[in-house]
């Protein structure tokens, strides 16, 4: 059985009904799982508080939640900082927040960095120039479908405090 154009509000355990000849009729229950998965997306900030200091934001939506992660790690300031919102519609959006030295990342050898996503129907990576001089003048551009769930994240947690 082939089902087509099937959405996330499909996901349901349904019953098939059979009849076979000699046996009758045969009933069995079947399960249809929903996967889905969004691109990965990225954003690199600098902060002019911070000189040799860049902030990647990173953002993945998925069914199941997408696994998502920075390298080398050995760049990293402090322990990603992850955010997980649940979507309506069941997915979950992932989004981390990491914090470099270029100066680590120099040392290393290393112009970019990577962001990857692992997710049971695919996995995919974007290499990050570590260029200063990418951005705009008008500064970081925020990409507002990966940071929205971050930003209403910490506005939920700054209304609970």
């Amino acid at each position: 059985i082939t089902i087509h154009e099937v959405t996330l509000e499909d996901e349901a355990c349904y019953s098939c009904l059979f009849n076979v000849f000699p046996l009758g009729s045969r009933e069995r229950q079947i399960c249809l799982n929903i996967l889905t998965v969004s691109e990965l997306r990225a954003v690199l900030q600098s902060n002019p508080d911070s000189e040799g200091f860049l902030t990647v934001i990173y953002s993945a939506m998925g069914k199941p939640a997408p696994q998502i992660s920075l390298s080398p790690s050995q760049v990293l300031m402090h322990p990603s900082k992850e955010y997980r919102a649940q979507n309506p519609n069941g997915t979950i959006t992932v989004t981390k927040m990491d914090n470099i030295s270029l100066e680590a990342v120099w040392s290393l050898g290393q112009q970019n960095v990577i962001v990857r996503m692992d997710h049971p129907l695919r996995q995919e990576e974007k290499i990050i120039p570590l260029s200063l001089k990418q951005e705009s003048s008008e500064g970081p551009v925020f990409h507002w479908p990966v940071l929205y769930p971050f930003f209403l994240f910490v506005r939920f947690v700054h209304c609970l405090i």
